[in-house]
């Protein structure tokens, strides 16, 4: 092994440098820069590399009702009161103007019949009554005419000038004159009577409905020759049938056990799958079970709401519910759990699971429903939440949900 000698001047040297203040050069400059970053990094990476396993659950879109439901059941449109609209009068049917499931209002046209010969017939006597009045304006000059005369002959006759004779022909044409208008009055009087007759009559060719409903069946068909009686002298079935809006009910079965949880005017909210339409209604009536093995009892429901094209037979789902409704309440709303919401700046935040982290949103909240709040701005149905967020859980920190 080869050694270095040093001499006495070398060792000198060594000693006196070592006595110097060591300079920083511009490595030491950039070791102290790397260890600050590392020393951040590891701050940072300790506060958001740090796992939180956190409770979650998804916002959703629901009716109010469906929160707020204690019972449910299914069950069939019902009405009590069918009408078969039929013509006033005998005629061939031209037009039917609804169709099945149909909803109608009162004095809405339904089907028109022939109507040419009333037609004609309101034309001439249109005519006729136009004439009447004519006649009636020449017989009032004609009378206007003999009543001068009639003034100026009594006149001469009191001065002597006419006689006896004369003064009574006079009087009488005065009396014919009048007897002329009287007869024309008259017939305006008859053929307007007559005109508005025919007027009815065609009226009768457009055949209306008699009450708010929706159309059950077409009785009748475009060629078809209808009247209000047959030739026995019984009613005929009609041109279609109508079932009244007044009269439509929801009747549904629920378990004789529950009987005593519902009462007559109960709130409840019926589902239309047919109309995707949710009707508010109440508790009309509760029959109890017919017969000794009858296990169900039947419940009847009142529409408060209707919808068109609603008509018997129709499915519905039922749910009873535990407070009534406002009709905008028929809509579903975006909630989410309460424990979701923190309080912050006078209102309130949730925490989002985004790509396994944490993500902070404010949001706008309206309607309290037990366990649950309405969300009106800041949250979409399927969003995840983190429920009972840590207070040490800052946006951008991991999470693991414990479920979904």
């Amino acid at each position: 092994m080869a050694y270095e000698v040093l001499s006495k001047g070398n060792v000198d040297n060594l000693a006196g440098n070592a006595g110097q203040k060591r300079r920083i050069r511009p490595f030491d400059w950039v070791a102290l820069a790397s260890l600050t970053a590392m020393l951040v990094i590891f701050i940072f990476a300790g506060r958001f590399t740090r796992e939180f396993s956190v409770d979650v659950a998804k916002v959703t879109r629901e009716y109010p009702f469906q929160i707020d439901t204690r019972l449910k059941t299914s069950g069939h449109v019902v009405t009590d009161h069918v009408i078969a609209v039929m013509p006033k009068t005998m005629g061939q049917v031209v037009e039917i103007l609804v169709k099945e499931g149909d909803p109608v209002i009162k004095g809405q046209v339904v089907a028109r019949l022939e109507s040419t010969d009333a037609e004609l017939l309101k034309d001439k006597l249109d005519a006729d009554v136009r004439l009447a009045h004519a006649n009636l304006e020449q017989a009032a000059i004609g009378y206007g005419e003999a009543r001068t005369e009639h003034e100026r002959s009594k006149e001469l006759y009191q001065e002597g000038s006419l006689s006896e004779s004369g003064y009574q022909s006079s009087l009488a044409l005065l009396r014919k004159a009048k007897s002329a208008v009287n007869v024309a009055e008259a017939t305006v009087k008859a053929q307007t009577a007559a005109l508005h007759g025919a007027e009815v009559a065609l009226g009768y060719t457009q055949v209306k409905a008699p009450v708010d409903g929706v159309v059950l069946k077409k009785i009748a068909h475009v060629g078809d020759t209808v009247s209000p009686l047959d030739l026995s002298g019984q009613t005929v079935p009609g041109i279609i049938s109508l079932a009244e809006f007044s009269s439509l009910r929801v009747e549904g079965e629920v378990p004789e056990y529950e009987i005593d949880s519902i009462k007559t005017g109960d709130p409840c909210v019926v589902t239309i799958e047919a109309l995707k339409k949710t009707l508010r209604g109440e508790v009309e009536a509760i029959l109890p079970p017919a017969g000794e093995d009858a296990k169900n009892a039947m419940v009847r429901i009142v529409f408060i709401d209707h919808a068109p094209g609603l008509r018997p037979e129709m499915t519905a789902d039922i749910a009873f519910l535990t407070r009534p409704l406002s009709s905008d309440e028929t809509r579903p709303i975006t909630v989410v759990d309460r424990k979701a919401l923190v309080a912050a700046d006078g209102g309130h935040t949730v925490f989002l699971v985004r790509g396994g982290h944490a993500v902070e949103k404010r949001v706008s909240i309206g309607e309290q429903y037990k366990e649950r709040v309405e969300i009106r701005k800041g949250l979409s149905a399927g969003d995840t939440v983190i429920l009972n967020p840590p207070d040490e859980l800052k946006k951008g920190a991991k999470v693991v949900p414990k479920r979904i």
